[in-house]
């Protein structure tokens, strides 16, 4: 069910009671209505129609739905959304097909963000009355403030030419094309970004694996070291105008600056790349095992992120890895759920880096599993690992469903993928539970990486059954 927003809830709340000893008195004439209308009396209309039933009054649907109507307006202009949604409700009871009733009620859904219930009410109004200049107006605003702006066009456009809002539309049709020329210049640069990305060569710290350790990193000429003692380097040239790009010993970030300036860039990238050296000492020393390169992490805010990746996934994502980290909300660098991400993508790019960029050889599960396990073991777990498993009862037991064997595929293709996130989690802690378990699982990456066999490699490392008995202990877990 849809929450709803905190007026229009608080609004139920104040009239549920005054209804129950209203409800039972007749609603007044129309014309004593409109004396208190012309009184400011407008909650009390509400109150006094609110039961109203279509036919029953005797003055008729049209006459009260007039009087709902023009109510709703004086509401809105008192910037009451709440009483005027209730009022207009009422009215689209009595007469479904009134336009100037949908028009008030979209209106005020509208200021209470509740932008589904406006947009369906419009829809089926415009569906009864195609060319109605008014309904396409308000329908091209309500898709414009949700940024659907070529919906928004198609609405502007179809407004009359002597519509008295058609000179409105035509500015609102300007605006809108504006947006989407800006949008597709947004697009162009995203793609050239990715193009140059690519095309930047990736520069590996020397030693081989295991001789890192989580203090000595590629040596960085110049930057300056921070109060924390975290080692950036100088600013370096950007892939494209309008981006920035810093070094630290382990990671290169990459992002929009946005026109921040000098100061706020500092700080923005001392954040970042201090969670991911955080992550670099942490998953390193649980893992025993540190990257061979610097790794490249692209950020890009919420908007950027759905332009350029928005269909690869399902229910979209908060970040991926595919050569390089590219996380998502890059504008939420402060939160727990970005901390969370940065390790799981980072895990991501370890065991890439172990198989020596031959990670698609592993097996979805075991990728996604050691990602999801090495995050909560480093940014989650303890009692919030209680409190998740209470949350995450349905999916754990719908995980417990799904064989690992139908595991070996992106999760973010599933429609509902939490359950084999959950799934695969749970087998790698039973593998991972084992004596040794973990030196012997990322022993078998790195050799499938070299181009051994991994069912051979795991049956070497756990025993014959292995798969059999991960799979019945993944199930007892999240059965628990």
């Amino acid at each position: 069910m849809a929450r709803l927003p905190a007026a229009l809830a608080v609004a139920c709340l104040l009239v549920a009671p005054a209804l129950a000893l209203a409800g039972v008195a007749a609603p007044p004439r129309v014309a004593e209505a409109r004396r208190w209308l012309q009184d400011g009396e407008v909650d009390r209309i509400y109150l006094a129609f609110a039961s109203v039933k279509p036919g029953a009054h005797p003055d008729g649907d049209l006459e009260v739905a007039k009087l709902l109507v023009d109510s709703a307006k004086a509401a809105l202009a008192k910037e009451d959304a709440a009483l005027a949604y209730g009022l207009a409700e009422i009215a689209r009871r009595l007469r479904p097909r009134s336009v100037p009733a949908v028009l008030v009620y979209a209106r005020a859904a509208e200021a209470l963000e509740q932008y589904g219930s406006a947009a369906s009410a419009l829809d089926a109004a415009l569906a009864a009355h195609p060319a109605h200049g008014g309904l396409h107006y308000q329908r091209a605003r309500l898709a414009e403030a949700e940024g659907d702006l070529e919906v928004a066009l198609h609405h502007f456009e179809a407004v009359p030419p002597s519509h008295p809002r058609a000179a409105a539309a035509r500015g609102g049709a300007r605006r809108v094309r504006a947006a989407l020329a800006a949008r597709a210049r947004e697009l162009r640069k995203l793609g050239l970004l990715e193009q140059r990305l690519e095309a930047r060569p990736q520069r590996a710290a020397e030693g081989p694996r295991g001789e890192l350790s989580p203090e000595r990193g590629e040596a960085l000429a110049g930057g300056y070291r921070t109060a924390s003692g975290l080692h950036l380097g100088p600013q370096e040239e950007a892939p494209l105008e309008g981006l920035a790009s810093r070094r630290s010993e382990h990671f290169r970030v990459t992002y929009r600056s946005g026109g921040r300036g000098w100061d706020a860039r500092a700080a923005y990238e001392e954040k970042v790349l201090g969670i991911f050296e955080d992550a670099y000492r942490q998953v390193g020393r649980l893992l025993g095992v540190f990257p061979k390169r610097v790794i490249d992490v692209v950020l890009y805010t919420k908007e950027e992120f759905e332009f350029h990746f928005g269909g690869q996934f399902a229910g979209g994502a908060l970040g991926f890895y595919e050569g390089k980290i590219r996380m998502n909300r890059s504008e939420a660098v402060h939160s727990d759920q970005f901390l969370a991400t940065a390790v799981h993508e980072y895990t991501h790019a370890l065991v890439d880096d172990l198989a020596q960029g031959h990670s698609s050889r592993i097996p979805t599960w075991v990728n996604e599993g050691l990602a999801e396990w090495v995050e909560w073991e480093v940014a989650r777990g303890g009692e919030r690992e209680l409190k998740a498993r209470a949350l995450l009862r349905g999916p754990r037991r719908r995980g417990a469903k799904l064989p690992l064997s139908e595991l070996d595929r992106p999760f973010g293709a599933f429609a509902r993928p939490t359950p084999a996130y959950q799934k695969a989690r749970a087998a790698v802690a039973a593998l991972v539970g084992t004596g040794g378990g973990l030196r012997r699982l990322m022993d078998v990456i790195e050799a499938t990486g070299r181009g051994a066999d991994f069912d051979a490699r795991m049956r070497e490392a756990f025993g014959e059954d292995w798969l059999e008995e991960t799979e019945r202990e993944a199930n007892r877990s999240l059965l628990e």
